[in-house]
Parts: structure tokens; sequence; C-alpha cells
């Protein structure tokens, strides 16, 4: 660690104490992990750099959504992703899927992209959108997949920005806007400014959609699926 800053701050009627912790972004250290995985557990708001953009993570769950609404000022019914470890398996955070489906869930997975596929029970009712479908994405980076370990498999992952906003990428704006609404910030210096977030692409229906085009471009999620692929 760096440098650190802590603050109690109030977020509504809940005080919550914001600190910032300065680290290199390529080389968590284990203190800065555990602290992490600590504040996650206790149901905290932790915001850091991604592989992508600077994100913010919360536990899987209905509270977990309802703080990342708040802190982003994001409407209910725009369900965040799913950050997994592991490819998931049908009963837990899907639905049985098709051969099809599975094919280019599987192919995508690496990539930095989230899939739209049909919900599993283990899935609140909050991250469940359009179709009963929930986005899932792989945990690409080490500290989201130390978190989505520690948290049973899978955190809810989404950018660190106001609703409306640009991704962040920089400590510093993500301080301004949301220090009053998160507990953690792992200050991992500015990113590339085309830093882009992750593209999220529906594979249950034929031909693919994508609704949102992101870090991995259309081009290559076409040349990947080897099918046409069709924006929303």
């Amino acid at each position: 660690m760096k440098s650190r800053e802590d603050r109690p701050v109030t977020s509504g009627v809940v005080a919550r104490q914001f600190t910032r912790i300065a680290i290199d972004r390529f080389s968590f250290s284990p203190s800065a992990r555990d602290h992490a995985i600590e504040v996650m557990q206790r149901g905290g708001v932790v915001a850091f750099p991604t592989d992508t953009i600077y994100g913010l993570v919360a536990p899987a769950t209905a509270d977990g959504c309802r703080l990342l609404q708040s802190a982003k000022g994001r409407a209910a019914r725009k369900p965040f992703v799913v950050a997994l470890v592991d490819l998931p398996r049908p009963g837990g955070w899907i639905e049985s899927v098709s051969l099809l489906v599975r094919r280019r869930m599987e192919i995508l997975w690496p990539q930095p992209v989230a899939v739209l596929l049909p919900a599993g029970p283990m899935v609140p009712e909050q991250l469940v959108g359009e179709g009963g479908k929930v986005g899932l994405r792989r945990a690409a980076d080490p500290l989201t997949q130390a978190l989505a370990a520690a948290a049973g498999g899978g955190v809810i992952s989404t950018s660190a920005n106001l609703a409306g906003k640009s991704g962040a990428h920089d400590a510093d704006a993500i301080a301004a806007d949301l220090g009053g609404a998160i507990d953690l910030l792992l200050d991992g210096g500015a990113l590339h400014s085309d830093a882009k977030p992750t593209s999220i692409v529906d594979v249950t229906v034929t031909p693919p959609r994508i609704l949102r085009i992101g870090r991995c471009p259309l081009a290559r999620i076409r040349e990947l699926l080897r099918e046409r692929v069709v924006l929303a």
C-alpha cells in the first residue's frame, strides 16, 4: 500500500466509511486483496481497475443490487452483469441451454464479453432481465476472480460511474462522484482513455444479437462465432 485516506461519509441514512488505497494495478498485494474481500463480505461496495475500465463490485444478492443501484443512480429495470470464476452450469447460474448456445458461450467466455443466458435458480430476481435472462461474463482480472471466489463463484460487476456518464478511467473521478456511496476505492492510477467496457451479446437467439459493442468489437465477435451476428 502506498497511501491511504479515510473519511466517514453518509449515503442516504446509512453512514459509510470510505477508504482509498493506492495500489499497483498490475500486481495486487495480498493485503489489498484481502481488504477488498473483507469489505465485500460485510456487504460493502468496492471500486478498482479491471481488465477494461474502473469497475464496481458487490455481492450478487438483492442487497448488492440495491447498493449498486443507489450508488450509480441506476434504474432497477436495468439489471447488472455477474462476473463468474468458472463457466456456469445448468441448475446454478443458468438453466439448461442447447448445444449451440453453450458452444457460443464457451467461444466468447475468454473474451471481454458478457453473454445473455437463461437465468438459473442462483440468480436473484433483481439481476434477471427481459426474457428471464441474466448477463454473465468471465472474471478476467485477478481481483475480480478473488472476490468472485470468496462470494461463492460470482459477484455483480459494473462500471464505476454514475448512470448516464461514461466509464471512469481514473480514481479521482470515482472519488468525486461515488465516494459517498462506496466503501473502498483501490486507486490504480489512470487507465488508457480509450479503454472500453465489456461487450454484451445475447447468444440465446439466432442470429446472436450484440446489445453493446465494447472492448470486443463486432468484427472480432463475428470472427470467433463464425456466423451471422446482428446489432440490437
